[in-house]
C-alpha cells in the first residue's frame, strides 16, 4: 500500500452519495491569535505557560520552550522514572513524537531501561519502526493492561473533566503511514495513564474540520450503502469522500480508494465548523454513539479520554 493521500480537497460541486450538494467552501479551524490565558477546568482561569490540574481527572498542560526532540525526551523520561516495577507496558500512537520517542528510549544510554518495558504498537508502522531499532513487542488485545498510552493527536480539545482528540487526518504521509484507528481505541480504552502530543495550541475550543470514519469494505454496494446513510446524518453539516491514495480522486476515492490491512476503508468527512450531528452541537458522546450505530460503521477517528485513566497529560511545543 502506498501512495499519497489527498490533502483538504478544494471546494467543487459534487454529488455526493445521492445528494447533489452546492460547492461551499470548507471553513479552515479557526485559529483566534495566541492568548495567554485560558478557561479549561470549570471556569478556571490559567496561564498557558503554566501547567495545571482538571480538578476531576488530572490532566495536566505542558508547553516545552524546545522542539519535537526535546518534547520526546521527557517522555522517555517519565517512562524511565515510572520504572518502579519489574517492567511496564506502553503502547505507542502513530506520529513524528512516537518516532523521536523511539529512537531515542533506543539509544545505548536507556538500554537497561528500554528491557522492561513492554512496547505496544498500535500499527503496522510503528510495529515497524520497533523492528528496525531491535525493540521488542507486543501484541495489543482487548484484554491488554497499558500502563502508559503514548499518542499524537491532530487536536485536542479538553471538555471540563473530560479530554477528546483526534488521529487519522492522514496529514503526515502517506497512508501506510497512518494509524490503526480501532486499536487506539482499545489501547486508549485499557490506559492508566496518557501521554498526547499535539502541535496546536488551542484546548479549549470544540473538534472540527475533518473527522476520518473507518468502514467496512465489501461489495460496492454495501460500502455505498453505509456512506449514504452517513452522509444522510450529516447533510448541511459536512461534506463525505472517500479516502483515496490518489491527489486527484473523486468523492467516491477512485481511481484508486484506500483500502487497510484489515480490509477497511475510510471516510473523510470535513466539516463545515465544529462537529454537529443534525446541525447541532451535542455532546460528543452523543455525536460518537449515534455515529457509531450506523451499519457498516467500525470506528472514526474522535477519541475519548475515559473517566478511569488515572493523568492525562497534553504536551505541546511553545512554538
Amino acid at each position: 500500500m502506498g501512495g499519497l493521500i489527498s490533502p483538504f480537497p478544494v471546494a467543487r460541486p459534487c454529488a455526493t452519495f445521492g445528494h447533489v450538494q452546492q460547492a461551499r467552501k470548507r471553513t479552515p479551524r479557526l485559529r483566534y491569535r495566541e492568548r495567554l490565558r485560558y478557561n479549561l477546568c470549570h471556569g478556571t482561569t490559567l496561564d498557558r505557560r503554566v501547567p495545571f490540574h482538571c480538578q476531576s481527572s488530572g490532566t495536566e498542560v505542558v508547553l516545552s520552550e524546545g522542539g519535537i526532540d526535546e518534547v520526546a525526551a521527557t517522555f522517555v523520561e517519565h517512562v524511565c522514572n515510572r520504572l518502579d516495577s519489574p517492567s511496564i507496558t506502553v503502547s505507542l500512537g502513530t506520529g513524528g513524537i512516537i518516532s523521536s520517542f523511539l529512537e531515542r528510549i533506543a539509544s545505548s544510554e536507556f538500554k537497561s531501561h528500554r528491557e522492561r518495558v513492554k512496547f505496544v504498537p498500535t500499527s503496522m508502522a510503528v510495529s515497524s519502526e520497533c523492528g528496525l531499532l531491535g525493540l521488542a513487542v507486543s501484541p495489543l488485545a482487548r484484554d491488554t493492561a497499558i500502563d502508559i498510552h503514548i499518542d499524537q493527536a491532530d487536536e485536542v480539545h479538553v471538555d471540563r473533566d473530560r479530554v477528546y482528540y483526534i488521529v487519522g487526518r492522514g496529514e503526515n504521509g502517506p497512508q501506510v503511514g497512518q494509524p490503526d484507528i480501532p486499536c487506539v481505541h482499545v489501547a486508549v480504552r485499557g490506559a492508566k495513564e496518557l501521554i498526547i502530543f499535539t502541535e496546536d495550541h488551542i484546548f479549549d475550543m470544540r473538534l472540527s474540520g475533518m473527522l476520518p470514519v473507518v468502514i467496512e469494505g465489501g461489495l460496492e454496494d454495501e460500502w455505498e450503502e453505509c456512506a449514504e446513510e452517513v452522509d444522510d446524518i450529516f447533510l448541511g453539516d459536512a461534506e463525505v469522500m472517500r479516502r483515496s491514495h490518489s491527489a486527484e480522486a473523486n468523492t467516491r476515492g477512485y481511481p484508486d480508494p484506500v483500502i487497510t490491512k484489515d480490509g477497511y476503508m475510510i471516510l473523510d468527512l470535513f466539516f463545515y465548523s465544529d462537529f454537529k450531528l443534525f446541525g447541532e452541537s451535542v455532546d460528543y458522546e452523543t455525536f460518537e454513539s449515534t455515529l457509531i450505530k450506523i451499519p457498516g460503521v467500525v470506528s472514526s477517528g474522535l477519541v475519548a479520554v475515559p473517566t478511569s485513566a488515572n493523568k492525562v497529560t497534553i504536551a505541546s511545543t511553545s512554538n
